[in-house]
Order: C-alpha cells, then structure tokens, then sequence
C-alpha cells in the first residue's frame, strides 16, 4: 500500500467518524428516525464505500509524479472534505443532501478531467453520468426542502440508493469478486 492508498483509507475512517459524530448530535433516538434519514445515510454509506475502493485501486496504479496526478488529489481532497461536513451536520437532511451533492460535483470534475487527459473509457461516460444524476436527485431533495415524512423525497433517495447499488456493481469496486 502507498501513501496516497493510505491516506484515501484514513480519510475514509474519518468520514466515518464524522457521521457517528453528526449521527449522536440528532436528538431524536435511533428509534424515532424517519425513513428519509435510514435512506441518506444507506447512501452515504455505500457511496462513500464505493469511491475509497475505486480510488484505492486508482491510486495503487497512478502516476503520481506529475502536476495532473497532484490537482487531481487536490481535487479529492477537497471532496472527502464535503463528505466529512455532510456526515457532521447529518442531523440536518437538507444540508447534508447540498454539502454530499457538493462532494460529488468535485469528484465527478475529477473524473472529467482523467478522462479528457487519460482518454475516456466506458467507465467514464457510467461515472459522470451516474454522478450527474445522484446529484440532481440530492439537489431536488434539497430543493424541496419537504419533510421527512415525504413521499416524493423517499423516491428521490431510493432512486439515488438504486442508482449507487448500479454502479458498485458496473464500476466492478472489488474486482476480486469477478474472478
């Protein structure tokens, strides 16, 4: 494992860590979440679980000494810092759904910017099409700004957990279970 592998994992961890900590400040009991709260954070979750696989198997591979390979990791870093701040502020859906659809506008410039300069593949045009859907459905989420209770807000957040679910599953994240 190499430092930026190592560093992708620990910024993982710390996701993780900020949305136990956004997570324990909602003061309703686990009990009292509404489905619109078990939704976000099964895509949060699988999402954020998704992208430190694809990204640690991009880092084993890149060419790191380079001025692409160094904004490109800029880039990432600035998104796992969105993630970070939609994990803490959890507690407040309509936040959390603009600060992961931020994130995901950063990594998805990121995508953008290795396939413009590495040539795009099939995975590319499924990634930033993905993406751009994801982020749509949480900015209409945010948007609406509606109640949790909110049947048109489930659809949303259960087409962007489907959505997730399709490109853990396209992106091949683990490769090892191809084999």
């Amino acid at each position: 494992m190499n430092f930026f592998q190592a560093f992708n994992l620990s910024v993982f961890v710390g996701t993780l860590g900020t949305l136990a900590g956004g997570l324990s400040r909602i003061p309703a009991g686990v009990g009292d979440w509404r489905l619109a709260n078990w939704l976000f954070i099964a895509f949060f979750l699988l999402f954020r679980l998704k992208m430190v696989l694809d990204d640690h198997q991009y880092f084993a591979k890149a060419k790191t000494k380079n001025v692409n390979f160094k904004i490109g990791f800029v880039t990432a870093v600035a998104s796992w810092l969105f993630w970070a701040l939609a994990g803490y502020s959890i507690g407040q859906l309509q936040q959390a759904y603009f600060l992961v659809g931020i994130a995901i506008s950063i990594s998805t410039l990121w995508i953008l910017a290795v396939a413009l300069l590495e040539g795009a593949t099939s995975e590319h045009y499924f990634w930033i099409a993905a993406n751009t859907v994801i982020i749509v459905l949480l900015w209409g989420a945010y948007r609406r700004n509606a109640s949790t209770s909110d049947w048109v807000t489930w659809l949303l957040l259960g087409g962007i957990l489907v959505l997730v679910i399709a490109d853990f599953i396209y992106s091949k994240s683990v490769p090892e279970l191809d084999q």
